[in-house]
């Protein structure tokens, strides 16, 4: 498919316009590191472990029927509205990323469409805070990553009619394969690196 510029143009309008006004009334990537942290940490002791459960793989089976900004947009009004549900909102997130990164990879003419656009305005506001999340609970982060590859190399992202191209899935998967490998092999590493940088910025006063 083949945008004109005026097109691209007014679409980059609307989507800025959008954002602000998101902007104006949510306010969760804002917040200070204070309330973000307490929150975390109340998410963490309620529940330490993440849970997979039916309502998680029935919601991924219907977003893979769907283009890929519809998993950025399920994670982050779940992230924004439902404290309880943050863990929800890291799966389908990871999930995303890496349908995003394949579908990228086998329709690179998907980008700079509409679609395109609006993943990376999700991505680039939230990956941050949601990573950060994570951060906070190792095991968590270790357990969503070990679900998001598995999930998405066993599971075919419908949403592209044509058939798997296994080489490109594994060039998608591949980065989060990694970043769980060196989490498991270097725990002790990332724990005191996270603490440090939670002291940075919780003294930061933001």
């Amino acid at each position: 498919m083949k945008y004109n510029f005026f097109s691209v143009a007014m679409f980059c309008l609307i989507l800025l316009q959008l954002n602000i006004a998101f902007a104006q009334t949510h306010t969760k990537n804002e917040e200070s590191f204070e309330v973000f942290y307490k929150r975390a940490d109340s998410i963490n002791l309620a529940q330490p472990n993440l849970i997979i459960d039916s309502n998680i793989s029935n919601k991924l089976k219907k977003l893979d029927e769907k283009e890929p900004y519809h998993f950025f947009s399920e994670a982050t009004s779940t992230y924004e509205f439902k404290n309880d549900k943050y863990d929800y909102a890291t799966v389908i997130f990871y999930v995303g990323l890496i349908r995003y990164k394949y579908f990228m990879n086998v329709n690179p003419e998907y980008a700079p469409g509409d679609g395109w656009m609006i993943c990376e305005s999700m991505k680039q506001t939230y990956e941050k805070r949601i990573e950060l999340y994570l951060q906070t609970n190792i095991d968590k982060y270790i357990a969503a990553l070990k679900f998001a590859t598995s999930y998405c190399a066993q599971n075919n992202y419908n949403y592209w009619k044509k058939p798997l191209n296994q080489t490109l899935l594994q060039k998608a998967i591949e980065p989060y394969e990694t970043l769980l490998k060196d989490l498991e092999t270097n725990r002790e590493k990332y724990l005191k690196q996270w603490q440090e940088d939670r002291a940075k910025n919780l003294s930061s006063g933001k």
